[in-house]
């Protein structure tokens, strides 16, 4: 979802120069210098001193879009990688002590073909985890992946953005890093490495957010989220994703890892519900950076839970975890990634799982094709017996005046086509106003 905040488009505006209205990183390493210069201390950060710094990023950045130059602008997306440039996804991984699915992800990362890298470039993948407990961590692997430090985080606890803020700054020390996922121990993928290269490519963040004025906000939305931060950061800013683990661009998390470095910005978000669900989608907002997009990564909640708690987890996809459900959350949310998983899987199961869908989809392609070319013999069928009858009718009204029998041949297809159309008519009438009762009774 686009950020919701309104663009300055002044009439009449002078020619700009190009490297003065563009640069944008520049304009806000302006604002950020002066911000730092008398940064206080995370614990000195108070709610007024927060609000007036995010308002100056606010500003630079209405500021940036009010000098674009372009006339249809919405929002700054991510330069698309060229061509021959390689993807480099940097998985940074949230756990406890143990991640159950490491077998599938080590498996997934080195699995890619010559069909998705047909120009030859390296791709890589890199991971980079976060243990609230690295010292119960058995296996060497995760151990070798583990970041220097662990905050420790509980759960709905804002240390865990700290987490991913820690990873995503190591992750960027390689240069040749594209992308970050965020995800956690109950992640998997769902799709082949060379489908996300093909969905990567395209350079973007993948982040699907609301704001405050959005049908999707719930009230529970607007108190433990919205209200709690409208004293740190302006209400057009603050945004949420669901979920809150996502695909960010390089370009992306390396301003908003600036951002927080020279703001502290995590410090609003002590006390905001799921903070890893609304700091990043309200960072890129501010940054103007949100983007019209979808998220990678599938999630869902079970809204009617009868215990309220139960609403606030992910629905667990042990059981159902399968080809057919790969294939449904492919096939109506694109993502390719999926929470939340416990159990263990085998290799071999995911797959299966995973290779199905591949089939399915050649196999509709096959489908779609044979039905195109049935539908085109059946109209070439018709369209033949169509100038038979022609002809036929012809025929028969050549003994008398042709003319006179096309007045007749029209005069009764008027007559067919007026008592059709009442009769049409008056049917659907009928039905609109019966549905259109009872939807009314349906909505309320």
């Amino acid at each position: 979802m686009a950020a919701s905040s309104s663009e300055g488009r002044g009439t009449g505006r002078p020619q700009q120069n190009k490297n003065d209205t563009n640069d944008f990183r520049a304009l806000l390493s302006t604002f950020l210098d002066d911000e730092s210069s008398a940064k206080p201390a995370s614990s000195d950060v108070t709610e007024s001193s927060m609000r007036q710094s995010t308002e100056r990023v606010w500003r630079a950045t209405q500021l940036r879009r009010a000098t674009e130059n372009t006339s249809h602008h919405k929002q700054r997306k991510s330069t698309p990688l060229h061509k021959k440039q390689p993807v480099c996804l940097a998985v940074c991984i949230t756990i406890v002590d143990h991640l159950e699915h490491e077998s599938i992800w080590r498996h997934w990362a080195t699995t890619t073909s010559t069909t998705a890298n047909s120009d030859k470039t390296v791709v890589a993948c890199d991971f980079f985890v976060h243990a609230k407990h690295p010292e119960r961590i058995r296996s060497s692997w995760v151990r070798s992946k583990l970041i220097d430090k662990s905050y420790k985080p509980n759960w709905n606890d804002v240390r865990v953005v700290r987490a991913m803020l820690a990873m995503a700054a190591q992750a960027l020390q390689n240069p040749t890093m594209t992308h970050v996922l965020f995800c956690t121990e109950s992640c998997i993928p769902i799709a082949t490495m060379d489908e996300t290269i093909q969905v990567l490519q395209h350079g973007t963040s993948f982040v699907s957010a609301y704001g405050r004025d959005s049908s999707n906000t719930t009230r529970f939305d607007e108190r433990e989220c919205f209200d709690v931060l409208q004293s740190f950061i302006p209400t057009q800013a603050v945004h949420k994703a669901l979920p809150g683990w996502c695909v960010l661009s390089r370009e992306h998390i390396q301003d908003i890892v600036k951002l927080d470095e020279q703001l502290d910005l995590w410090t609003a978000f002590e006390h905001v519900w799921a903070p890893e669900e609304v700091y990043f989608p309200t960072a890129l907002s501010l940054l103007g950076h949100l983007e019209d997009s979808h998220n990678l990564l599938y999630a869902e909640w079970n809204a009617r839970a009868a215990k309220e708690t139960d609403r606030a987890h992910p629905k667990l996809f042990d059981r159902e975890f399968g080809p057919d459900l790969v294939e449904r959350v492919r096939r109506q949310s694109n993502c390719l990634f999926l929470r939340k998983l416990k159990r263990s899987i085998s290799i071999d199961e995911w797959q299966s799982a995973i290779a199905p869908n591949r089939e399915s989809s050649q196999k509709r392609g096959h489908e779609d094709r044979s039905r195109n070319d049935n539908d085109a013999s059946r109209s070439s069928s018709s369209q033949k017996r169509s100038r038979h009858d022609n002809e036929r009718d012809y025929e028969r009204g050549r003994g008398g005046d042709p003319c006179a029998h096309g007045d007749n041949y029209r005069r009764h297809d008027q007559s067919h086509n007026d008592n059709h159309n009442a009769r049409g008519t008056q049917y659907y009438n009928d039905n609109d106003r019966q549905r259109g009762h009872s939807g009314r009774r349906h909505y309320r």
